[in-house]
């Protein structure tokens, strides 16, 4: 969360910035008005999205785990009893306990947030209570409720309120009042309950504090517009606005006269504007959006697949070691046993056997290997060759986890678990007893290559008896001096 809120407050900023250093005084008022509301909903969402870069997945010869981005496969199986990590090693057992500040904190900002909540809920109400209680007019078909407050000039949504004997007795200038009638037809209302709602739950960011003053002022510029548009004598508007400075003591939700702008008021109102500028700086706009943007969203590495290599066929491969020479009845037993491998290919060509699981047996492929290398070279070209011969791995030693391993795996912030092939979760061992597993296969996984459901570093895959002698069936017997 902390860093969440770190970047959409330096997004927020950046954005403000850019505002009040080349959008804000421009007469392009409609077009701010959109881009300070457009920049909180962006700050906030950016943060959000995940942007992919692309790494290149090198092929991986001996046993890491290949990981995408989207789907997470359980530990991959290593090739030999050499590439499996020891699952006693000295494990970090996770020991870190909930920081109480941390409780306190959500505490804090939800106390605070009900605040805001609560304060926007009986502007509301008081607002409503007006609109009800007190007597209502109407000017140039705008709604207008007379207030016996002594209270300066507002608006909220379709509403106007003024004070009762100055409405009546006409003490309240045109002007005025059309000022507030572009408030309601402009629909400013809406964007200050859109801020009000933003600044209840994202009050941490300050920055939202000064786009709000920032809306505010906007909405001035719109309705000072407009008023000059229907009345065009801006002369006498700046020395009404000037004559009619005070302090307003109103609540937050009121499209109201803003004094503390008032001086970028006066400017405005007299500023010609520039067409071909606010253009140019609006087609800018787009390459500042994007690089903000790139800038503070999330960056996760995604492996690219890659085209397997593919294996290199000869047709007169040069033999490992050539032999004095096969017996008839020898090279009868060499084809056939690859024709029971279930590769049968042409004489001069090359059967590719599976390296281990297979369904012809040990023995004959340890038959096939020693006839091969007893051939002669015309033999080895004449007969179906089958290369990439290897030993036959060892199954190594059953060992339940330690206690002490056990117990760490339930860390997941550290570890992800198959059980049965399938990923659980890790409460999901409090169900077991270390006896339960007869081995298990650790594997770490690189940052490139965590997702979003699995983001621990290590992937871990608990074995029962059946699963172990069913992931290690056709191996040698396991070599007793590595217990």
């Amino acid at each position: 969360m902390i860093v969440y809120l770190l970047k959409m407050t330096a997004c927020s900023g950046i954005l403000l910035l850019v505002y009040l250093l080349f959008l804000e005084r421009e007469k392009m008022h409609q077009f701010n008005r959109f881009y300070l509301l457009f920049a909180i909903v962006f700050s906030g969402a950016v943060p959000l999205i995940s942007v992919d870069g692309r790494a290149p997945l090198m092929p991986d010869l001996l046993n890491r785990s290949v990981v995408t981005q989207h789907v997470q496969p359980a530990p991959t199986v290593p090739t030999s009893p050499a590439s499996i990590r020891n699952p006693d090693a000295p494990a970090v057992v996770d020991t870190e306990k909930p920081v109480p500040f941390t409780n306190m904190f959500y505490w804090v900002y939800a106390f605070i947030t009900a605040g805001f909540l609560l304060r926007f809920g009986r502007n509301l109400v008081v607002l409503v209570k007006k609109a009800v209680r007190n007597p209502v007019a109407r000017w140039q078909g705008t709604r207008v409720v007379l207030l016996r407050e002594d209270t300066p000039i507002y608006s909220f949504f379709n509403t106007i309120y003024v004070n009762e004997n100055d409405f009546r007795q006409q003490r309240i200038e045109a002007e005025l009042l059309a000022h507030e009638t572009a408030h309601i037809h402009q629909k400013h209302s809406l964007d200050i309950l859109f801020m009000e709602l933003v600044l209840a739950f994202g009050w941490l960011n300050p920055v939202l504090f000064l786009y709000r003053k920032a809306i505010e002022l906007n909405h001035e510029f719109l309705a000072d517009e407009a008023v000059n548009s229907a009345y065009g004598n801006p002369k006498r508007y700046q020395h009404l606005l000037l004559a009619k400075l005070r302090t307003n003591s109103e609540g937050t939700l009121t499209s109201r006269f803003n004094f503390s702008g008032t001086k970028k008021r006066m400017i405005m109102i007299t500023k010609s504007s520039n067409p071909a500028g606010m253009l140019l700086k609006k087609v800018a706009l787009a390459p500042v959006i994007f690089v903000v943007g790139f800038l503070f969203s999330e960056h996760s590495q995604a492996q690219e697949k890659t085209k397997p290599v593919p294996r290199l066929e000869t047709k007169a491969a040069k033999p490992e070691s050539v032999g004095q020479g096969a017996s008839p009845a020898e090279l009868e037993d060499y084809e056939r046993i690859v024709k029971e491998a279930k590769l049968p290919l042409p004489a001069g060509q090359q059967a590719r056997f599976p390296r281990y699981g297979f369904d012809w047996g040990h023995e004959g492929r340890e038959v096939a290997d020693q006839i091969f290398r007893k051939m002669t070279s015309q033999q080895q070209a004449n007969a179906t060759q089958a290369r990439g011969f290897a030993p036959i791995p060892t199954r190594p030693p059953k060992k339940s986890p330690s206690p002490a391993y056990f117990e760490s795996l339930k860390n997941g912030k550290k570890y992800a678990i198959w059980i049965h092939d399938r990923p659980v979760s890790n409460s999901a061992l409090n169900r077991y007893k270390p006896s339960d597993f007869a081995y298990s296969l650790s594997s770490y996984v690189y940052n490139n290559a965590r997702s979003k459901r699995f983001p621990q570093p290590y992937q871990v895959s608990l074995l029962t008896e059946a699963e172990y002698e069913k992931l290690y069936k056709g191996w040698n017997a396991p070599d007793n001096k590595a217990e």
